[in-house]
């Protein structure tokens, strides 16, 4: 949970005021024992208020705070076809499973960028536009489900390419300067009899990115995913329907596509981070022409003016206390000694 400053500046003037009209108070209550212990009584009090308005971090609303953000928009393409549940990832998991950890991921490591997200399986679908919003990436990354069974039809490593030119075209027109990365995920399992376009096509738009792997060789079974969002056992393999059909990490595939775009390719491996395989060039910041969300000018310095007056009120009263007690004893020192000789 984030930590929400108090937003009530009129406390902070009614402490304020409380506890100048507690100083004259205690002040005008001058000397006399029950006075005296009513005025530190008062003291102390407003000590404790003030501190504990000074923890609720009172601001005035309408505050700006700099923020800077990335000059990059990231692109990313996510493999939604059955392929992606293959179960041959870490510890026999989904492949969509590795693919949902290396985008909370990439979140993280370009905070402050824009980020798109493509899903393809036959076709191409923009499922997020260009957004400064991580959260979306995120909340979009935890509902990826692979196309239902009933519906699949074959996929292509390409079916995303046409979604990808056009957003990488917009995002160029608007802002030509930025930092365009592309990162591509998928398992590379090409099952239309069809040749994939090249992805040379948008290379001249792309500044760099990566294209990452999921899979292995031996393969994993896939489950079946239905109109009912149940799942009723695994595909089966059109050759011996009564084994599991089994999906194959193509890396050549995956190799074409990151040297039609000019970036690396790696194998993605369950339980590694995205440092070494993420794109290594530099991305320049900015400052942010908009104000931090929740921000505002704060108000504690008043109140710690007023703790410090009443805390230095409170030392210097029992710092008098002390020398009229330390006065007093050697008074009556100095009275007995007198007695003692005169005896």
């Amino acid at each position: 949970m984030k930590w929400q400053p108090f937003v009530a500046w009129p406390w902070v003037l009614v402490a304020a005021v409380v506890g100048l009209a507690i100083v004259g108070l205690a002040a005008r209550l001058g000397s006399g024992r029950r006075r005296v212990r009513l005025a530190h009584a008062l003291r102390q009090g407003a000590i404790v208020a003030v501190a504990a308005l000074i923890v609720l971090q009172p601001v005035v609303p309408g505050g700006a705070a700099e923020r800077q953000e990335a000059t990059a928009d990231i692109f990313i393409l996510v493999d939604i076809s059955p392929s992606m549940v293959a179960e041959d990832w870490g510890e026999g998991q989904p492949r969509l499973d590795g693919v949902k950890a290396d985008l909370e991921a990439l979140a993280t490591t370009y905070a402050g960028s824009r980020f798109c997200l493509i899903t393809f399986e036959a076709t191409g679908r923009l499922a997020m536009p260009l957004t400064a919003d991580a959260g979306a990436l995120l909340a979009a990354a935890d509902t990826l489900v692979p196309v239902v069974t009933d519906y699949a039809s074959g996929s292509s490593i390409d079916s995303g390419l046409t979604v990808l030119k056009e957003a990488l075209q917009r995002a160029s027109k608007a802002q030509p300067d930025r930092t365009r990365l592309v990162y591509y995920l998928g398992d590379g399992e090409q099952t239309r009899n069809t040749e994939p376009k090249s992805f040379g096509q948008v290379a001249d738009l792309v500044n760099g990115g990566a294209v990452w792997g999921y899979g292995t060789q031996a393969g994993g079974p896939m489950l079946e995913r239905t109109l009912s969002n149940r799942e009723d056992g695994y595909i089966a393999d059109p050759a011996n329907p009564e084994a599991k059909a089994l999906s194959h990490i193509d890396e050549d595939n995956l190799r074409a596509i990151a040297e039609d775009l000019g970036v690396e390719y790696h194998l993605r491996q369950a339980g590694s981070g995205i440092g070494d395989a993420v794109w290594q060039g530099e991305i320049q910041w900015q400052d942010s022409d908009q104000a931090e969300e929740g921000t505002g000018r704060s108000l504690a310095w008043i109140l710690a003016w007023l703790l410090l007056v009443l805390t230095a009120w409170e030392v210097a009263v029992h710092l008098g206390a002390l020398e009229s007690l330390r006065a007093a004893f050697s008074a009556s020192r100095t009275a007995k000694k007198a007695t003692g000789g005169a005896s």
